[in-house]
């Protein structure tokens, strides 16, 4: 074997190493790194306010955090009905008219509230 097709199968070796180890890194800061830290925490936060179906009003007194308001009747809601693409929000829109939604760098919450404005059901996802 040629000293040239050494050096290529070395470097192609150290390519295939590389992207091997960003892949695993990458996947292990989505696991475990500060988007799941953050998600673990919130949904931490939202479970017991799930399970007592909590006012929009005590939702959001506890999570302490500024909503936008994708329930029907708000301007906003078109634009969920229309442009957003995530199957699981658009469920939980379809199914229950109250729809509060938060962002951060890391993470998305959306939070579904029955017509009486009780949370019903949650979602948590990465950006």
């Amino acid at each position: 074997m040629s000293l040239l097709w050494k050096w290529l199968f070395a470097g192609v070796a150290l390519v295939v190493v590389a992207v091997g180890t960003l892949v695993f890194s990458v996947d292990r800061y989505h696991r475990s790194g500060p988007p799941a830290q953050e998600r673990q925490a919130r949904d931490i936060t939202v479970q017991p306010l799930l399970q007592s179906h909590a006012t929009r009003e005590q939702v959001i007194q506890a999570l302490g955090l500024e909503f936008v308001d994708y329930s029907v009747g708000s301007t906003n809601r078109q634009w969920l009905e229309r442009a957003f693409s995530d199957e699981r929000v658009r469920q939980g829109a379809d199914h229950y008219p109250g729809v509060l939604f938060h962002t951060t760098a890391l993470t998305m919450t959306w939070l579904f509230f029955d017509a009486e404005g009780r949370l019903q059901d949650y979602y948590l996802c990465e950006q």
